[in-house]
């Protein structure tokens, strides 16, 4: 819906009732200011909403502006659609509109003529107690502008009586005005403080962000190592693996060798020179103690690997690698990083207590043995 009202706003060169009008010279000022100035209704008594500044009264705007003989007449668009409504429908019927304006000269002070007139809006209001073209002072400040109303029927209202406001109601708006400043003022405060805590909360975030980046680098950093130190030790495990039933090969060999030994003993004993057979038998002694010595050192280097598994949080069990031989095992220890084996660093045990392994002797010569 698309509604303009239109009407004599402000009459010239007549004052009303109260003594007070606007002059033929203030036609201008009157035209410029009110081409830019709002239409409005308020709720309960006249001119609160002006009184006031609250913006939720306003329905609409003045469009146009012109001087005819009897004054300045006005032509407004009614934007709001509830307003607009009610204007057309006849609900309200009995309304007419009233120029809320500034005044630089207080009329009281100026054989009742306005000077310096500023119009700030068009407000509907209910039966004016003026007939025709009338204004009043509402309220007066030294330290500024006087505000004037002035009421006139605009084309589809007619015209009635009106309840102004009284010195004492105008007073309590204005101490309502000042209140509200008050507020708002305390309001920007709160504002202003909150967007300085908002900046620093941000700030805050920010820094928290880069650290959470930094940490977020530093963790993937870890579980790349991690995962790298997992796939070298199942590598180890699978040498480890290899090596083992090498050594458990190699142990039944011996094992084997050994037997053979004995055997061939026994059969040549009774059989051969006893110069022959003390040939033949240091040569499998011999033999025997190369397999011990080769034994003893696999011991000294499976210790070494137990150590480096250890150090690693790994427990080794001696069944489940004893198929590596010493270099093996050697050679693993060193991949994990523990111990470096050199021939220097292998012992032999003074006794066999506590060990694995075990000695031969050697005969004396008497039918007996040497150590």
């Amino acid at each position: 819906m698309t509604l303009f009202i239109q009407g004599l706003a402000i009459p010239l060169g007549t004052k009303n009732l109260n003594g007070w009008g606007v002059p033929e010279a203030e036609a201008d000022n009157v035209l410029n200011s009110l081409k830019a100035s709002s239409l409005k209704v308020c709720p309960g008594e006249a001119h609160l909403c002006d009184l006031t500044q609250d913006p939720y009264g306003r329905i609409g705007h003045i469009v146009d502006a012109w001087k005819e003989a009897d004054g300045i007449h006005a032509k407004a668009h009614v934007t709001d659609s509830i307003a607009a409504r009610k204007i057309t429908e006849g609900t309200w019927k009995d309304f007419k509109w009233s120029m809320f304006a500034d005044s630089k000269t207080d009329p009281k002070m100026n054989d009742g003529w306005a000077g310096g007139v500023t119009v700030k809006s068009m407000t509907l209001v209910k039966n004016p107690a003026w007939t025709q073209a009338q204004y009043q002072i509402t309220a007066s400040e030294d330290s500024g502008p006087t505000e004037v109303r002035l009421f006139s029927d605009f084309t589809i209202f007619a015209s009635g009586d009106e309840k102004i406001p009284t010195d004492d109601e105008l007073k309590a708006a204005q101490t309502k005005i000042a209140d509200m400043q008050k507020e708002i003022d305390t309001m920007k405060q709160d504002a202003t403080v909150s967007a300085s805590t908002i900046e620093d909360q941000k700030a805050k975030i920010t820094a928290m962000s880069a650290s959470i980046v930094e940490k977020d680098k530093t963790l993937n950093i870890a579980v790349n190592d991690v995962t790298e130190a997992k796939t070298a030790l199942a590598d180890a495990t699978g040498k480890v693996d290899t090596l083992t039933a090498s050594v458990t090969d190699l142990n039944t060999k011996l094992g084997e060798k050994t037997s053979l030994v004995a055997s061939l003993e026994k059969e040549k004993a009774g059989s051969v020179p006893m110069d022959q057979l003390k040939t033949i038998i240091a040569a499998a002694i011999e033999e025997h103690d190369t397999q011990i010595k080769a034994a003893n050192t696999r011991d000294d280097a499976f210790k070494l690997f137990a150590s480096a598994r250890e150090s690693l949080g790994l427990e080794t069990k001696p069944d489940e690698f004893s198929t590596l031989s010493a270099a093996d095992l050697t050679k693993l220890a060193q991949d994990l990083g523990t111990v470096k084996v050199s021939a220097a660093q292998i012992r032999y045990p003074v006794d066999s207590t506590g060990s694995s392994g075990f000695t031969v002797g050697r005969p004396d010569g008497k039918g007996g043995w040497e150590e």
